[in-house]
């Protein structure tokens, strides 16, 4: 069992939801935040960069960028279909922590999330910070986006089912960062940025908890 880490305020230096992690020689990306599975706390996050779009395997060590020591170990991920003809809901995975006082569930300088929510309406205001962008909040567009997406390396996939938002809020480097209402709950990951449409695209929280069984999202219980 991994010690749970502080809600306290994180000293300067600790990894928190919006840093930039990357996988050792891989792309970077965004912690999303901390969540608890299994006696566990591990860190969620998109599988594009913790998992390197489903080349990594178990154990690999991700890292806060710019260090040299590892905060997490890849746990699992859920595989992207790249297929010509596959459509994905998903782009998420989760590092098991290895020190719990190299991380916070603090999300910027916003504090703890509240637990999740399932509920996205369209006109919803919600919120990101992303390792490269910052914080930044848009409004919902349409929850049920549909379509093709490309990845840095040039590897496409098939998406549906993601919720699309505006103003874009989030750009290169902050795959994988999550996505927050009013109230302080996750509703999502971010995915993609749309930059020619100005959206930006998040997967829906619901389906990436279920996609592991007992995954909660670490922070205050309301």
């Amino acid at each position: 069992m991994t010690k749970p880490p502080s809600l306290a305020k994180p000293k300067p230096g600790v990894a928190l939801g919006g840093s930039r992690i990357s996988v050792g020689g891989g792309p970077s990306g965004t912690l999303g935040c901390l969540a608890t599975l299994d006696g566990d706390v591990v860190i969620l996050g998109s599988a594009h960069v913790l998992a390197m779009r489903g080349v990594s395997d178990p154990g690999t060590p991700i890292y806060l960028q710019g260090r040299s020591e590892a905060i997490a170990r890849l746990k699992s991920s859920v595989g992207i279909d790249f297929g010509a003809t596959g459509t994905n809901q998903v782009d998420a995975a989760i590092a098991k922590v290895v020190d719990a006082k190299a991380v916070s569930p603090w999300i910027g300088d916003w504090g703890p999330p509240h637990g999740a929510s399932p509920q996205i309406t369209q006109g919803m205001r919600v919120w990101c910070w992303g390792g490269q962008s910052g914080g930044k909040t848009a409004t919902v567009l349409a929850t049920n986006w549909s379509g093709q997406l490309e990845y840095p390396n040039g590897d496409r996939a098939n998406f549906a089912g993601l919720v699309s938002c505006a103003p874009l809020y989030a750009q290169e480097g902050d795959s994988g960062a999550a996505v927050l209402n009013d109230a302080m709950q996750v509703v999502g990951l971010h995915v993609a940025g749309l930059d020619a449409e100005g959206v930006s695209l998040f997967c829906p929280i619901t389906p990436v908890l279920q996609a592991w069984p007992g995954l909660e999202i670490f922070g205050i219980q309301d």
